[in-house]
């Protein structure tokens, strides 16, 4: 039988239980009357045929039981009772299971918040072809940790290295853009990159084409500087007009050609800007006049450079392949002795590391603080998870001679855990679920208050920062679902449906060594509980610093950049 057939029989023997029951009994008593009818051929009166026909196929209930168990449906008929068991046992604690609530809903909703900051900014690829192909660049010496920011000679070195990348692109911070309208001058989010930009992010346009290395150089193409637009601006400032391709867009002062027109699920490759408008790199003279950073040389370094590895290379063999090639790139594109001298001296050479989610500087900033407040979330959760076991515990305590006395007739341990795991289950799931629902109020809450003061510095485009609830976001969620289960129902339930319990039948006279010993099993897990609160007593003020450095890089990398970009930087 297929697993189709096999799925459609278990279901039917689950939710259309009547209708089989009602099936089996006819073809049983069809079985039954034939075998009477033998039996009455062979002498025997009709009354003693159809006793005997009985006795010789056994009890309609006992072929229904055995019949539903071969169909693999007795389990799952079994914890179908218990949730509708455990619900009526919750309905009717209403005070508990309304605590139970609130309490993983607060737990659950703060840790799922916080893991979706942290996904949206350090784990979420970025929406482009084979995002686990790029590779972010930085540069290192001895004498100095590991630089992201590079200078445009560096650049154009790392562009001739085939061998190692398949592409390797540049680009800018994110700055607004003067852009003139029909009813005025506009500030855009805009962004400089490098010719290989697009390719390396193998995003095809919506329209048109993207820039090209032929657009990156002195004076751009043919018919001067390009530009390529997003969707949003395309919607925006031009309706949606299939005739875009070729129009001229005025950007501080300069005619612009736009070529292309990227779709809205574009990005880019910083996680935390959202341009509407890329221009070349050689137009930065043009755009951050009177300031020239391409002239300056190996005196400025200003520029975010990623790759794409070429087909066979992991990233061991990339930083093998850059290592080897990084005295040469230094050689070739810088001419002052001096610094070459100095840099070899202290072992420069390239790095590659993991870019499939892009590269942001506030991603270095916010990296540890968020890991931090994450970890003070989750031990949030596991205190909330402790005292939800107590008072399972407890409860369990006031059940004990209801417990005992299905024990006494009968029922299995097992039996009894499954349903009081079930009903910890149903208070986990439930509380998860509230807590997935509110987590996404309190991370753009969260959101909000780290980037809002962006939006305050002249100059410079606000950061954008998105969590959701995607796919690593739900497993995280089913994952804390699945071990506040366990936390909260596993020892309760063992504790309940302990052996001892037989001793409850006999009376409350038996019951005080029990209480002596369940008071022993409460003292370890109260411990627990102190000792975690005092954890988190202590580490509150360490939230405190974390959110406060979680507000404060957004200030000083806008400031940063805003002084680079109205002077260089020496090396």
């Amino acid at each position: 039988m297929s697993w189709w057939s096999s799925l459609r029989s278990r279901g039917a023997a689950v939710f259309a239980r009547e209708r089989v029951s009602a099936e089996l009994r006819e073809e049983l008593q069809s079985h039954m009357a034939h075998r009477a009818d033998d039996l009455e051929r062979e002498g025997m009166s009709r009354a003693e045929a159809e006793r005997q026909a009985r006795v010789e196929f056994g009890g309609y209930e006992r072929i229904r039981e055995e019949t539903h168990a071969a169909r693999g449906a007795h389990w799952l008929e079994t914890v179908l009772w218990d949730v509708r068991f455990g619900l009526r046992m919750l309905a009717k604690a209403r005070g508990f299971t309304a605590v139970a609530l609130l309490t993983l809903m607060l737990g659950v909703g703060a840790s799922t918040a916080v893991f979706s900051l942290i996904d949206a900014l350090l784990l979420r690829p970025l929406p482009v072809p084979h995002a686990g192909q790029l590779v972010s660049l930085a540069f290192q010496r001895s004498d100095q940790a590991k630089r992201y920011f590079f200078c445009a000679p560096f650049i154009r070195g790392l562009e001739e290295q085939h061998k190692v990348f398949r592409r390797v692109a540049a680009y800018a911070d994110a700055r607004p853009m003067q852009v003139r309208g029909k009813s005025g001058s506009f500030n855009v989010p805009g962004a400089l990159v490098s010719g290989e930009y697009f390719e390396a992010l193998g995003v095809k346009p919506l329209l048109g084409r993207y820039l090209t290395p032929e657009d990156d150089r002195k004076g751009g193409g043919p018919n001067g500087f390009g530009v390529v637009i997003s969707e949003g601006f395309w919607r925006n400032w031009f309706h949606r007009s299939p005739h875009v391709i070729g129009k001229t867009l005025t950007i501080s002062n300069q005619p612009f050609t736009v070529v292309g027109v990227m779709p809205v699920s574009f990005i880019g490759a910083d996680p935390t800007a959202r341009p509407e408008i890329y221009v070349p790199l050689w137009a930065e003279p043009v755009i951050d006049a009177p300031i020239n950073f391409i002239a300056y040389g190996v005196r400025t370094w200003w520029l975010t450079v990623f790759a794409r590895r070429n087909p066979g290379m992991s990233l061991q063999k990339t930083n093998a392949a850059l290592a080897a090639v990084s005295d040469q790139v230094l050689r070739s594109k810088v001419t002052d002795a001096g610094w070459i001298q100095d840099a070899v001296r202290h072992h420069f050479r390239f790095v590659a590391q993991p870019g499939s989610s892009g590269f942001s500087y506030l991603q270095l900033e916010f990296k540890k603080p968020l890991l931090m407040v994450f970890v003070l979330c989750l031990a949030v959760l596991l205190l909330a998870c402790l005292n939800l076991a107590s008072l399972l515990m407890a409860r369990a305590a006031a059940r004990e001679r209801e417990l005992a006395t299905r024990l006494a007739i009968g029922a299995s341990r097992g039996r009894l855990i499954q349903q009081l795991m079930v009903e910890s289950l149903l208070v986990a799931v439930a509380g998860s679920v509230l807590g997935v629902a509110a987590s996404p109020l309190l991370s753009h809450a969260l959101a909000a208050l780290l980037m809002g003061n962006s939006r305050g510095l002249v100059g410079m485009n606000p950061v954008v920062l998105s969590p959701s609830l995607d796919m690593r976001v739900l497993v995280f969620s089913a994952l804390t679902a699945l071990f506040v289960t366990l936390v909260i129902g596993l020892v309760p339930a063992l504790r309940a449906t302990s052996r001892e319990l037989n001793e409850q039948i006999k009376g409350d006279t038996h019951a005080s060594p029990r209480r002596g010993r369940r008071q022993r099993m409460l003292r370890p897990l109260m411990s627990l509980e102190v000792g975690l609160g005092l954890i988190i007593v202590v580490g509150a003020g360490l939230l405190t610093t974390s959110l406060m450095r979680l507000y404060q890089p957004v200030v000083q990398v806008r400031k940063f950049r805003a002084v680079r970009r109205r002077g260089h930087l020496s090396r």
